[in-house]
This record gives structure tokens, C-alpha cells and sequence, in this order.
């Protein structure tokens, strides 16, 4: 399967730049970290894991 190719005028109608979007994706984003740092300050066997996670995502062999 290939990746579609587009020139970087294409993008502007792709992503179009909608205030209303970005201030939801915002919010959304925040409340995510929010939720997560929660739970990693309360359950020290998930922050292990949590770096665990990381530190494959990092050093994933291709």
C-alpha cells in the first residue's frame, strides 16, 4: 500500500485552519494530560508501565 503523495498547497484544503477545531482539539488534548497525569501521580505500578511503554516506543527495533 502506498502513501498518497500531496504538494504542500494540498494541505491547506486538507487540514483547513478552523478556530473552532483547534480550540477543541485544545481542550480535549488538555483534558487527556490532565486525566493521565492524575493516574500517574496516584498508582506508582502505573507510572512503571507507563515507562515501560515509553521506553519500547523509543527503543523499537525495526
Amino acid at each position: 500500500m502506498a502513501i498518497p503523495k500531496y504538494k504542500s498547497s494540498d494541505l491547506k484544503k486538507l487540514y483547513p485552519e478552523n478556530q473552532e477545531n483547534n480550540l477543541r482539539d485544545k481542550r480535549i488534548i488538555e483534558a487527556l494530560r490532565e486525566r493521565l497525569n492524575e493516574k500517574l501521580l496516584n498508582d506508582p505500578k502505573a507510572v512503571k508501565k507507563a515507562a515501560l511503554i515509553l521506553e519500547n516506543w523509543i527503543n523499537k527495533k525495526k
